[in-house]
């Protein structure tokens, strides 16, 4: 991977500029945590109160060096929580102050399974 900064590449012969195309590799994790009051938690299942409405899901997508990604990626990229058992999606707000996406998520079902989704500009090679 390069370093933020300027590259400069020099060719043996003379290159037609329309066939190079430069993609920007974006090698990311999405880095998932649910807050509240939690009775209990083991593992990924977390146990509420019956008195508890609503969770905080914040979500935050990491370069692999654990830095958050450029705030210009971050700016153009969609977060969305899934309710896994009704496939309903919410979209966490980003807060460039902490470079990261939240949502508070009601609680609707006495059990819910969820997941996390994220979108953002570049190229993947894995």
């Amino acid at each position: 991977m390069i370093p933020k900064g300027e590259l400069t590449l020099l060719f043996d012969k003379s290159v037609d500029v329309s066939k190079i195309k430069f993609l920007p590799e974006v090698a990311a994790k999405l880095d998932v945590q649910i807050k509240g009051s939690f009775k209990a938690e083991t593992g990924n299942t977390y146990t509420v109160c019956d008195t508890v409405k609503n969770i905080t899901i914040v979500a935050k997508l990491l370069d692999l060096n654990n830095k958050p990604l450029d705030e210009a990626v971050l700016k153009g990229s969609e977060v969305r929580f899934v309710d896994e058992n009704t496939k309903k999606t919410i979209a966490l707000r980003y807060n460039p102050s902490s470079a990261d996406f939240s949502a508070s998520i009601p609680l609707n079902s006495k059990r819910i399974t969820v997941s996390a989704s994220a979108e953002y500009q570049g190229y993947f090679n894995y």
